[in-house]
């Protein structure tokens, strides 16, 4: 799966950055054929599996990270508290909790890829820090915010499959353009204290992309993040653990068998809305 997810990068960077030779612009329309030809293998080897592809942000979703020199308050702290410092790229980060048990029990289900608009280095660097064994993420399944459209939006067309078979997970509707609809929305995580609450320290998500909420965090009433009320979500209750709930609703009954049409003609995007719409009328 490896290989045809390396061969669908290379034909897709072909297409989107040509030579301009006559030589070249004659076989991308071959190229494209090739591509489409290669979301359906893929999707069948997932079917097989039983899966279909999620497709993760990283800053505020599933982690916080700030310019390491920001918090020295927290530099005592350590990595027993979910706190990691990247030397190589200067931030401090905090995984939500709960985070590795999520990617762990969603790859049952899923096949995993990272969207974020940070710069690659800093992609990169927190794929090794969610997934230190290299289970879930290799090189073809990050993408970063070279990988976004001319509008800045992140998009689909890097994952190898079907539209219909993706789920997104992020914190930041606005971001996924086109693609709102294949959205399952999760709150925003934020441990460290904002610039905006009087505090120096700047997010990633300030420093490298446009994701970051003018508003800042948001914990009640207080306006004060999880750090500066030393509390933390639940490993076990929190956002994270409710989101992996929805998205086993989801894919069960994406594979329910008495379902008629076949897998490849079904949609996930309305099934998602119907199990998001029940869960919401229930609460």
């Amino acid at each position: 799966m490896g290989t045809l997810c390396e061969r669908f990068m290379d034909d897709k960077n072909f297409v989107a950055n040509p030579s301009g030779t006559q030589s070249d612009l004659g076989h991308i329309d071959d190229t494209e054929t090739r591509i489409a030809r290669m979301r359906d293998q893929y999707m069948e080897m997932l079917f097989l599996l039983r899966k279909l592809i999620l497709v993760l942000d990283l800053d505020h979703t599933l982690l916080h990270s700030i310019v390491r020199t920001e918090e020295e308050n927290l530099a005592s702290q350590t990595e027993t508290d979910g706190l990691y410092a990247a030397e190589s790229i200067g931030v401090l980060t905090k995984l939500r909790p709960g985070v590795r048990a999520f990617l762990k029990e969603a790859s049952n289900m899923f096949e995993l890829y990272i969207f974020t608009k940070a710069c690659r280095p800093y992609a990169l660097e927190m794929a090794k820090l969610l997934d230190p064994k290299g289970a879930y993420f290799d090189l073809s399944k990050v993408f970063s915010r070279e990988h976004c459209d001319q509008e800045a939006l992140k998009h689909l067309d890097w994952v190898p499959g079907k539209e219909s078979c993706i789920l997104i997970l992020d914190d930041t509707e606005r971001v996924w353009g086109r693609f709102k609809e294949n959205l399952v929305p999760i709150e925003k995580y934020w441990f460290f204290a904002s610039q905006r609450d009087g505090d120096t320290g700047k997010s990633l998500a300030e420093l490298n992309t446009d994701e970051s909420d003018t508003e800042g965090p948001l914990d009640g009433d207080t306006g004060k993040s999880l750090a500066e009320l030393n509390t933390d979500e639940s490993d076990t209750e929190g956002p994270l653990a409710a989101v992996l709930q929805d998205l086993k609703r989801i894919h069960r009954r994406f594979f329910d068998p008495r379902i008629s049409d076949r897998l490849v003609d079904r949609d996930v995007k309305p099934v998602k809305k119907m199990v998001l719409d029940r869960e919401t009328e229930q609460a």
